[in-house]
């Protein structure tokens, strides 16, 4: 029932998927099978994240994380530190982001699970430059980026191809290489389109919105800024909705 939930994250039926995690909850926990719970408690705190419940989000991470711990499920650990990480990072807690992805980089390096890799580097890049924008801290960016990109494409998995990307269009906005970043948004958004990666999409549309802005190219920016504001209201992405306001 989890994997059915994920798909309904991954096409951004938000709603439908925190139902499918809840249900699935109920029914393990009368079976105690932690290692489904946890996946559970893993899933509501992505879409509490998506929601913009970063505190929600936060606690169910941590029910995460301490089930997986008792159970010694690496794969989970490092999971739900990857997702905790990208709370924190919302929560501009970057220091504590950093802690986080960067233990579970360690252990999906030491149990060799590839699966993860893509996210946890992008994420740990981004956090790096969110902390600080200067020249080392944006070549240690570069520096995990090149390294997550090539992970996903040895893993041909297209949607951390393209998260690996996002980070990529942040960095070159940092080092002010719009016209690098544009050609970014664009080759994403046909991706994003094609591989029906609905979750991400209204993301991809703020950023060509924003990277247009950087350009000087206002009035084609607010086109992409109210697709984007259409198709979060649909999903109910409230934190992604805040942030398109702020430019509209």
């Amino acid at each position: 029932m989890n994997n059915i939930g994920h798909v309904h994250l991954d096409m951004g039926n938000y709603s439908q998927a925190l139902k499918t995690f809840e249900q699935s909850l109920d029914t393990q926990q009368e079976s105690e099978n932690k290692y489904v719970m946890a996946t559970s408690f893993n899933g509501i705190s992505k879409v509490h994240r998506y929601f913009g419940n970063l505190d929600k989000a936060i606690q169910f991470q941590d029910k995460t994380e301490k089930m997986a711990r008792n159970i010694n499920a690496k794969e989970l650990i490092a999971q739900s530190l990857n997702v905790k990480g990208e709370i924190l990072l919302e929560m501009a807690d970057f220091d504590t982001a950093i802690a986080s992805l960067k233990e579970s980089l360690e252990i999906c390096e030491e149990a060799t699970l590839k699966s993860d890799l893509p996210s946890t580097l992008t994420l740990l890049a981004q956090a790096i430059m969110r902390k600080s924008s200067e020249k080392k801290n944006r070549k240690e960016a570069e520096k995990y980026l090149k390294e997550a990109l090539k992970t996903a494409q040895n893993s041909k998995e297209k949607k951390a191809i393209c998260t690996a990307l996002l980070g990529y269009i942040e960095l070159h906005h940092l080092q002010k290489q719009y016209k690098k970043a544009k050609k970014i948004c664009n080759d994403l958004l046909t991706t994003v389109e094609n591989e029906n990666l609905q979750n991400l999409f209204p993301e991809v549309l703020f950023l060509k919105g924003e990277n247009l802005i950087a350009l000087g190219e206002e009035k084609a920016a607010f086109k992409y800024f109210e697709k984007s504001l259409e198709l979060a209201k649909q999903q109910g992405q409230k934190r992604l909705i805040i942030k398109i306001k702020n430019f509209l």
